[in-house]
């Protein structure tokens, strides 16, 4: 997950201060260019980690809330 958030933020050139991967979320602290807004910065990362994450564990996304075994 860590590395699919640096490369997202790479590609939109924005310079990762602090990473915290944990179980069930994620801490981040980012400075983001001024000529991307924080939603869009957001948006993309969350949307395409998330594509990425369930294509590999595709049994998570069928279960109700796989965040209740934690």
């Amino acid at each position: 997950m860590g590395r699919c958030i640096r490369a997202f933020a790479e590609w939109q050139q924005a310079e990762i201060t602090e990473l915290n991967v944990q179980i069930v979320h994620v801490h981040l602290l980012v400075m983001i260019p001024p000529k991307v807004s924080v939603s869009d910065f957001v948006g993309t990362v969350k949307g395409r980690t998330a594509i990425r994450f369930f294509n590999k564990f595709k049994e998570l996304k069928r279960r109700p809330c796989w965040c209740d075994k934690f």
